[in-house]
């Protein structure tokens, strides 16, 4: 019989006490404790609703944000800025998520997924902020190579003083663009 960890110890209370009162002789107790298997508790289960529970929960959280007012004024500003504005505003935000990983490392390093989350964030957000800065420089000459390489110096240095694979893959990415858009 399968059954789980709380549901086994329920089970044996009960053919103990069964067997102090003289319900149950001993050979029946073991060999119903015998037939008894302990089902071990499914993690992969736990962590798959989990992650759906969280997604849920982001669709959510967006679709309030964009339903606030105040909030679409602000994207229709920031959206309407000059490029030069966005690359700034990309920037900030991407050193804020960069110097918020580097204290939560120092502080849990244990929550490797929740800060690499962090990291993630903040090489998006200096994406963004680079392509804004080549929009600003509105370079026609078709050298948007420079900004690959440039992309790839950063995400270098920034993972170099994070070590993180995630951070050299989009170093790597970067350079291999730069690479052929150089040779092309």
């Amino acid at each position: 019989m399968k059954i789980s960890r709380r549901k086994a110890g329920i089970v044996r209370e009960a053919l103990e006490n069964w067997e102090k009162e003289g319900i149950l002789d001993k050979t029946s107790k073991e060999k119903f404790l015998s037939s008894m298997e302990l089902i071990p508790f499914d993690w992969r289960k736990m962590a798959v609703y989990s992650f759906l529970l969280a997604l849920i929960s982001i669709v959510i959280a967006v679709v309030s944000i964009f339903t606030d007012a105040k909030f679409i004024l602000l994207l229709s500003r920031l959206f309407k800025a000059p490029d030069l504005v966005k690359c700034i505003f990309f920037s900030s935000l991407s050193l804020g998520f960069f110097l918020w990983a580097f204290r939560r490392r120092g502080n849990t390093p244990l929550k490797v997924f929740s800060n690499e989350a962090l990291i993630f964030l903040g090489v998006l957000s200096l994406a963004g902020a680079i392509v804004f800065l080549g929009m600003a420089l509105g370079d026609k000459s078709g050298r948007f190579s420079l900004l690959l390489f440039m992309a790839a110096v950063l995400y270098g240095v920034i993972g170099f003083t994070f070590s993180s694979r995630q951070v050299w893959v989009f170093s790597l990415i970067s350079l291999g663009g730069w690479f052929g858009a150089e040779t092309g």
